[in-house]
């Protein structure tokens, strides 16, 4: 399967809105609903799911691929851990200020209430 293209953000564009604006005013959504939808959207697998959220991390939906990564399968998995430190500003496994940078990320994306 080929990466995020712009054809699949696309079709996938109204159930990522969904999924944003929901995250954005409740500061939740349901991460299996959305692991059906763009599996379904997309006919991809899990691992291809997983590579197509992180690179949705690169688009105006980094909120809700970020928020699937920390929340989807009860805890982050591997591969999700190296672009959610980098999108969180954490320089390193084991920074005394990971949990800080993390927190006050998600502070900023619910209090602003848009993404850029």
């Amino acid at each position: 399967m080929k990466g995020l293209t712009d054809e699949k953000l696309e079709e996938a564009r109204s159930v990522l809105d969904e999924y944003k604006e929901e995250l954005l005013y409740a500061q939740f959504f349901n991460t299996f609903g959305l692991e059906r939808d763009l599996s379904e959207i997309w006919e991809a697998n899990y691992r291809e799911l997983q590579n197509l959220l992180i690179e949705l991390l690169d688009t105006e939906y980094y909120l809700v691929a970020a928020w699937y990564m920390e929340h989807g399968l009860g805890e982050v998995a591997h591969n999700f851990r190296k672009p959610l430190m980098k999108l969180y500003g954490i320089t390193h496994d084991g920074a005394g200020d990971a949990e800080e940078r993390r927190r006050k990320f998600w502070e900023v994306a619910f209090k602003r209430r848009v993404i850029h």
